[in-house]
């Protein structure tokens, strides 16, 4: 992130060296800022499921993504976003060997949806209020000897989707999976 902080505050100065007027400068600051910011979701997404295609290979489980072609592109910080996704598809995946963890990304009316499901255990009525909480593990069958993690990943996923104006919920009964889905504005 600073990096693209510097690259976007270089961008800025040769700008205004360039730039004629102040109206000028102030509207070419603001395009190439959102043009630096404009991400395309198909690029991280399909990352984000190829990049786990080996560990889901490993636990015997289906990985499956779908985006949407009328989704790109959309405002958002494409490295926080991805970041935020790969939590989901990871965490899908440590609870779902030999299961089914399907991706799916489409624009709706608030704009950009993405759904992360698997068909594992499923999450406890009694957890779900917690499961976005920093440190929370859910039951003692989430232990670090079956690879997970310290129980910040969910809570680190719902700070990046609500810095960008989104939010994020989770559906789940035991026995029959989980689903996460996120909205991005």
């Amino acid at each position: 992130m600073q990096s693209f902080l510097l690259f976007a505050l270089l961008v800025l100065i040769l700008v205004a060296v360039f730039a004629l007027s102040k109206r000028r400068l102030i509207r070419n600051a603001v395009a190439v800022l959102l043009f630096l910011m404009m991400g395309h979701v198909l690029f991280f997404a399909s990352g984000s499921v190829r990049s786990h295609a080996e560990l889901a290979k490993q636990q015997g489980v289906t990985l499956e993504g779908n985006v949407d072609s009328d989704v790109d592109p959309v405002l958002m910080d494409t490295q926080a976003i991805g970041r935020a996704l790969n939590n989901l598809i990871g965490n899908a995946l440590r609870h779902a060997p030999g299961g089914r963890v399907s991706v799916w990304v489409r624009r709706t009316g608030k704009g950009v949806e993405v759904t992360v499901s698997d068909t594992g255990e499923g999450i406890r009525a009694e957890d779900i209020q917690h499961i976005f909480e920093r440190f929370y593990r859910g039951d003692a069958s989430r232990s670090r000897s079956r690879g997970a993690g310290a129980g910040l990943g969910l809570a680190i996923a719902r700070g990046i989707v609500r810095a960008h104006g989104g939010d994020i919920r989770v559906e789940s009964e035991v026995g029959k999976g989980a689903q996460f889905t996120f909205h991005i504005p």
